[in-house]
């Protein structure tokens, strides 16, 4: 669905309380179909117990990436960028897919 030499994620924080570990952090994807670039706010939800992944939630703008792929009128996703400007985004670690 998304170009992964052109996609990339960032990790600004992980919050962790026992089990529990919350990466927040972005999405920047390109749609395969159509070369629409989306830029989101993700948060995943991962329980650890006993060494072992038991418990995986995944939680991102699924309106945007549904536009991205579908939409007319897109509008290149500044829509919500401009919902997140107040959200700390700088000073994350990136990481490319594929490498």
């Amino acid at each position: 669905m998304f170009v992964p030499e052109k996609s990339e994620t960032s990790i600004d924080k992980i919050l962790v309380d026992g089990a529990d570990a919350v990466p927040l952090g972005r999405f920047s994807l390109v749609v395969k179909a159509n070369g629409r670039h989306l830029s989101m706010l993700v948060a995943f939800h991962f329980t650890v117990e006993s060494g072992y992944l038991v418990r995986l939630h995944l939680y991102e703008d699924t309106d945007l990436v549904a536009r991205a792929v579908t939409a007319s009128d897109w509008d290149g996703g500044q829509e919500a960028r401009n919902r997140c400007k107040s959200l700390p985004c700088q000073g994350s670690t990136s990481s490319r897919h594929g490498k």
